[in-house]
Protein backbone atom coordinates (compact mmCIF):
# COMPACT_ATOMS: atom_id res chain seq x y z
CA UNK A 1 0.00 0.00 0.00
CA UNK A 2 1.78 3.11 -1.28
CA UNK A 3 1.09 6.80 -0.65
CA UNK A 4 1.14 9.50 -3.36
CA UNK A 5 4.94 9.73 -3.17
CA UNK A 6 5.35 6.00 -3.80
CA UNK A 7 6.40 5.20 -0.23
CA UNK A 8 5.02 2.00 1.22
CA UNK A 9 2.72 2.52 4.20
CA UNK A 10 1.86 -0.03 6.85
CA UNK A 11 -1.61 -1.51 6.67
CA UNK A 12 -3.83 0.56 8.97
CA UNK A 13 -5.27 -1.04 12.09
CA UNK A 14 -8.95 -0.29 12.63
CA UNK A 15 -8.88 -1.36 16.26
CA UNK A 16 -5.98 -0.66 18.59
CA UNK A 17 -5.18 -3.43 20.99
CA UNK A 18 -6.28 -2.36 24.48
CA UNK A 19 -4.32 -3.04 27.57
CA UNK A 20 -5.98 -5.06 30.30
CA UNK A 21 -6.12 -1.95 32.46
CA UNK A 22 -7.91 0.05 29.75
CA UNK A 23 -10.45 -2.72 29.14
CA UNK A 24 -11.06 -3.09 32.87
CA UNK A 25 -11.69 0.66 33.15
CA UNK A 26 -14.23 0.66 30.32
CA UNK A 27 -15.98 -2.48 31.56
CA UNK A 28 -15.92 -1.47 35.20
CA UNK A 29 -14.06 -4.60 36.21
CA UNK A 30 -17.33 -6.52 35.96
CA UNK A 31 -18.41 -9.51 33.94
CA UNK A 32 -21.99 -10.64 33.17
CA UNK A 33 -23.02 -13.96 34.69
CA UNK A 34 -22.70 -16.93 32.39
CA UNK A 35 -25.31 -19.58 31.78
CA UNK A 36 -26.45 -22.21 29.33
CA UNK A 37 -28.99 -19.94 27.62
CA UNK A 38 -28.70 -16.52 25.95
CA UNK A 39 -30.58 -14.07 28.16
CA UNK A 40 -30.31 -10.53 29.48
CA UNK A 41 -32.31 -7.96 31.42
CA UNK A 42 -33.61 -6.52 28.11
CA UNK A 43 -36.80 -8.13 26.83
CA UNK A 44 -35.95 -6.74 23.40
CA UNK A 45 -32.60 -8.52 23.31
CA UNK A 46 -34.24 -11.65 24.69
CA UNK A 47 -36.76 -11.80 21.86
CA UNK A 48 -35.39 -13.73 18.86
CA UNK A 49 -38.15 -12.25 16.70
CA UNK A 50 -37.34 -8.66 17.69
CA UNK A 51 -33.57 -9.18 17.40
CA UNK A 52 -33.90 -10.61 13.93
CA UNK A 53 -36.44 -8.01 12.77
CA UNK A 54 -34.26 -5.11 13.91
CA UNK A 55 -31.15 -6.64 12.37
CA UNK A 56 -32.95 -7.28 9.08
CA UNK A 57 -34.27 -3.72 8.91
CA UNK A 58 -30.93 -2.21 9.94
CA UNK A 59 -28.46 -4.33 8.01
CA UNK A 60 -30.33 -5.34 4.85
CA UNK A 61 -29.82 -3.64 1.53
CA UNK A 62 -32.79 -2.11 -0.29
CA UNK A 63 -32.18 -4.17 -3.40
CA UNK A 64 -34.35 -4.03 -6.48
CA UNK A 65 -35.43 -7.65 -6.04
CA UNK A 66 -37.81 -6.87 -3.15
CA UNK A 67 -39.92 -3.86 -2.11
CA UNK A 68 -38.38 -1.62 0.55
CA UNK A 69 -41.35 -2.45 2.78
CA UNK A 70 -40.68 -6.19 2.65
CA UNK A 71 -39.52 -6.43 6.28
CA UNK A 72 -42.48 -4.50 7.74
CA UNK A 73 -44.85 -7.42 8.46
CA UNK A 74 -42.11 -9.09 10.51
CA UNK A 75 -41.30 -5.80 12.23
CA UNK A 76 -44.96 -5.32 13.20
CA UNK A 77 -45.05 -8.82 14.70
CA UNK A 78 -41.80 -8.17 16.57
CA UNK A 79 -43.11 -4.97 18.12
CA UNK A 80 -46.31 -6.72 19.19
CA UNK A 81 -44.34 -9.56 20.80
CA UNK A 82 -42.35 -7.30 23.13
CA UNK A 83 -45.21 -4.92 24.00
CA UNK A 84 -46.69 -5.35 27.47
CA UNK A 85 -50.38 -4.93 26.59
CA UNK A 86 -51.59 -4.69 30.19
CA UNK A 87 -49.05 -1.97 30.93
CA UNK A 88 -50.03 -0.19 27.72
CA UNK A 89 -53.69 -0.19 28.81
CA UNK A 90 -52.82 1.09 32.30
CA UNK A 91 -50.69 3.91 30.91
CA UNK A 92 -53.44 5.00 28.53
CA UNK A 93 -55.91 5.14 31.44
CA UNK A 94 -53.46 7.17 33.52
CA UNK A 95 -52.84 9.56 30.61
CA UNK A 96 -56.55 10.12 30.12
CA UNK A 97 -56.87 11.20 33.76
CA UNK A 98 -54.19 13.90 33.48
CA UNK A 99 -54.20 14.88 29.80
CA UNK A 100 -57.65 16.23 28.72
CA UNK A 101 -56.68 16.68 25.07
CA UNK A 102 -55.50 13.09 24.86
CA UNK A 103 -58.63 11.85 26.66
CA UNK A 104 -60.98 13.67 24.30
CA UNK A 105 -59.08 12.40 21.27
CA UNK A 106 -59.15 8.78 22.43
CA UNK A 107 -62.79 8.87 23.55
CA UNK A 108 -63.89 10.31 20.18
CA UNK A 109 -62.40 7.27 18.39
CA UNK A 110 -62.53 9.14 15.11
CA UNK A 111 -60.70 7.79 12.11
CA UNK A 112 -59.90 9.89 9.00
CA UNK A 113 -62.23 8.16 6.56
CA UNK A 114 -63.99 10.24 3.92
CA UNK A 115 -66.42 9.13 1.20
CA UNK A 116 -65.06 9.78 -2.26
CA UNK A 117 -68.03 12.09 -2.90
CA UNK A 118 -67.01 14.29 0.05
CA UNK A 119 -63.49 15.04 -1.13
CA UNK A 120 -64.53 15.19 -4.79
CA UNK A 121 -66.51 18.32 -3.94
CA UNK A 122 -63.49 20.13 -2.47
CA UNK A 123 -62.16 23.07 -4.45
CA UNK A 124 -58.84 22.79 -6.31
CA UNK A 125 -55.85 23.53 -4.12
CA UNK A 126 -57.51 22.37 -0.92
CA UNK A 127 -56.42 19.49 1.27
CA UNK A 128 -59.60 17.64 0.34
CA UNK A 129 -58.79 17.95 -3.36
CA UNK A 130 -55.28 16.61 -2.73
CA UNK A 131 -56.72 13.66 -0.83
CA UNK A 132 -59.16 13.00 -3.68
CA UNK A 133 -56.30 13.05 -6.17
CA UNK A 134 -54.35 10.57 -4.03
CA UNK A 135 -57.35 8.26 -3.74
CA UNK A 136 -58.12 8.46 -7.45
CA UNK A 137 -54.54 7.76 -8.52
CA UNK A 138 -53.71 5.02 -6.03
CA UNK A 139 -57.10 3.37 -5.74
CA UNK A 140 -56.55 3.34 -1.99
CA UNK A 141 -58.59 4.81 0.82
CA UNK A 142 -56.95 7.55 2.85
CA UNK A 143 -57.32 5.45 6.01
CA UNK A 144 -54.20 3.44 5.04
CA UNK A 145 -54.55 -0.32 5.64
CA UNK A 146 -57.28 0.09 8.28
CA UNK A 147 -60.47 0.42 6.24
CA UNK A 148 -63.43 -1.35 7.76
CA UNK A 149 -61.62 -2.50 10.90
CA UNK A 150 -63.74 -2.23 14.07
CA UNK A 151 -62.25 -0.32 17.01
CA UNK A 152 -62.19 -2.68 19.97
CA UNK A 153 -60.41 -0.66 22.70
CA UNK A 154 -58.55 2.57 23.43
CA UNK A 155 -55.23 0.90 22.62
CA UNK A 156 -56.67 -0.49 19.41
CA UNK A 157 -57.81 2.99 18.43
CA UNK A 158 -54.39 4.51 19.14
CA UNK A 159 -52.65 1.92 16.99
CA UNK A 160 -55.16 2.31 14.16
CA UNK A 161 -55.05 6.11 14.31
CA UNK A 162 -51.25 6.12 14.20
CA UNK A 163 -51.32 4.56 10.74
CA UNK A 164 -54.70 5.74 9.47
CA UNK A 165 -53.54 9.28 8.67
CA UNK A 166 -50.17 8.33 7.24
CA UNK A 167 -50.88 9.38 3.67
CA UNK A 168 -52.59 12.62 4.72
CA UNK A 169 -49.47 13.48 6.73
CA UNK A 170 -47.40 13.08 3.56
CA UNK A 171 -49.71 15.52 1.76
CA UNK A 172 -49.76 18.17 4.48
CA UNK A 173 -46.06 18.14 5.37
CA UNK A 174 -44.53 17.86 1.93
CA UNK A 175 -42.54 14.87 3.15
CA UNK A 176 -42.90 12.72 0.06
CA UNK A 177 -43.10 8.95 -0.31
CA UNK A 178 -39.35 8.73 -0.83
CA UNK A 179 -36.76 7.49 1.64
CA UNK A 180 -36.01 10.87 3.31
CA UNK A 181 -39.73 11.64 3.39
CA UNK A 182 -40.73 8.33 4.98
CA UNK A 183 -37.95 8.76 7.55
CA UNK A 184 -39.25 12.25 8.34
CA UNK A 185 -42.89 11.12 8.73
CA UNK A 186 -41.84 8.35 11.10
CA UNK A 187 -39.64 10.66 13.17
CA UNK A 188 -42.34 13.34 13.25
CA UNK A 189 -44.64 10.87 14.97
CA UNK A 190 -42.01 10.04 17.58
CA UNK A 191 -41.30 13.68 18.32
CA UNK A 192 -45.00 14.38 18.85
CA UNK A 193 -45.41 11.50 21.28
CA UNK A 194 -42.35 12.47 23.30
CA UNK A 195 -43.47 16.09 23.61
CA UNK A 196 -47.13 15.52 24.45
CA UNK A 197 -47.38 12.19 26.29
CA UNK A 198 -45.84 10.95 29.52
CA UNK A 199 -42.43 9.34 28.88
CA UNK A 200 -43.32 5.68 29.45
CA UNK A 201 -46.44 5.85 27.30
CA UNK A 202 -44.51 7.69 24.59
CA UNK A 203 -41.91 4.93 24.67
CA UNK A 204 -44.51 2.25 24.02
CA UNK A 205 -46.35 4.26 21.36
CA UNK A 206 -43.05 5.07 19.64
CA UNK A 207 -41.55 1.59 19.59
CA UNK A 208 -42.31 0.94 15.93
CA UNK A 209 -41.13 4.36 14.74
CA UNK A 210 -38.01 4.20 16.92
CA UNK A 211 -37.22 0.86 15.32
CA UNK A 212 -37.77 2.28 11.83
CA UNK A 213 -35.72 5.44 12.37
CA UNK A 214 -32.79 3.75 14.10
CA UNK A 215 -32.71 1.12 11.38
CA UNK A 216 -32.79 3.84 8.74
CA UNK A 217 -29.71 5.52 10.17
CA UNK A 218 -27.78 2.26 10.36
CA UNK A 219 -28.86 0.91 6.96
CA UNK A 220 -28.13 4.09 5.06
CA UNK A 221 -24.86 4.77 6.89
CA UNK A 222 -23.41 1.40 5.93
CA UNK A 223 -24.97 0.85 2.50
CA UNK A 224 -26.01 4.25 1.11
CA UNK A 225 -23.75 6.95 2.57
CA UNK A 226 -24.35 9.22 -0.43
CA UNK A 227 -27.94 9.61 0.73
CA UNK A 228 -27.07 10.50 4.33
CA UNK A 229 -27.00 14.31 3.84
CA UNK A 230 -30.62 14.14 2.66
CA UNK A 231 -31.57 11.86 5.53
CA UNK A 232 -30.01 14.30 7.98
CA UNK A 233 -31.90 17.21 6.42
CA UNK A 234 -35.11 15.20 6.72
CA UNK A 235 -34.29 14.55 10.37
CA UNK A 236 -33.76 18.24 11.03
CA UNK A 237 -37.00 19.24 9.31
CA UNK A 238 -39.03 16.56 11.10
CA UNK A 239 -37.75 17.59 14.53
CA UNK A 240 -38.42 21.27 13.85
CA UNK A 241 -41.92 20.48 12.59
CA UNK A 242 -42.65 18.21 15.53
CA UNK A 243 -41.71 20.92 18.02
CA UNK A 244 -43.93 23.43 16.21
CA UNK A 245 -47.08 21.28 16.18
CA UNK A 246 -49.62 21.81 18.99
CA UNK A 247 -50.13 18.03 19.31
CA UNK A 248 -48.77 14.86 17.70
CA UNK A 249 -49.69 14.96 14.02
CA UNK A 250 -51.55 11.67 14.31
CA UNK A 251 -53.97 13.43 16.72
CA UNK A 252 -54.92 16.20 14.26
CA UNK A 253 -58.58 16.18 13.19
CA UNK A 254 -58.24 16.54 9.42
CA UNK A 255 -61.96 17.08 8.85
CA UNK A 256 -61.63 20.75 9.77
CA UNK A 257 -58.96 21.27 7.10
CA UNK A 258 -60.53 19.55 4.08
CA UNK A 259 -61.76 22.82 2.58
CA UNK A 260 -58.61 24.78 3.43
CA UNK A 261 -55.55 25.11 1.23
CA UNK A 262 -52.52 23.14 2.27
CA UNK A 263 -50.68 26.44 2.88
CA UNK A 264 -53.43 27.63 5.23
CA UNK A 265 -53.49 24.23 6.93
CA UNK A 266 -49.75 24.44 7.59
CA UNK A 267 -50.13 27.99 8.87
CA UNK A 268 -52.89 26.97 11.25
CA UNK A 269 -50.79 24.09 12.57
CA UNK A 270 -47.73 26.34 12.87
CA UNK A 271 -45.53 24.29 10.56
CA UNK A 272 -43.44 25.01 7.48
CA UNK A 273 -44.22 22.93 4.39
CA UNK A 274 -41.23 21.03 3.04
CA UNK A 275 -40.29 22.50 -0.33
CA UNK A 276 -37.49 19.99 -1.02
CA UNK A 277 -39.74 17.04 -1.88
CA UNK A 278 -38.88 17.09 -5.59
CA UNK A 279 -35.16 17.08 -4.82
CA UNK A 280 -35.67 14.15 -2.45
CA UNK A 281 -37.53 12.21 -5.14
CA UNK A 282 -34.68 12.93 -7.54
CA UNK A 283 -32.12 11.37 -5.18
CA UNK A 284 -34.26 8.45 -4.00
CA UNK A 285 -32.09 6.12 -6.08
CA UNK A 286 -29.21 6.84 -3.68
CA UNK A 287 -31.05 4.73 -1.09
CA UNK A 288 -31.50 1.63 -3.28
CA UNK A 289 -29.48 -1.07 -4.91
Amino acid sequence: MNDMTGHKQPRPRLVRAMSEAEAAYLQGGEHPPTGSFLTSNSKFLNSPVFRDAWCQASLRRYGWDLPVTYHLPTSFRAVAEVTDVDRFVALVEAEKRTNPGFRDWVDARKLPVWPLDRVRECAPGTLGAAIHEFMAKSGMSADFMRQGDPIESDVDYILKRRSAGHDVEHIVTGFGTNQPGEHAISLLSSVGSNLHLTPELAGIVNLGTAMANSASFMRNSIHYPAGMPYLLKATQKAIEMGFALPCPMYMVDWDQYLDMTIADTCADLGITYNTEAEEWYAVDHLFRG
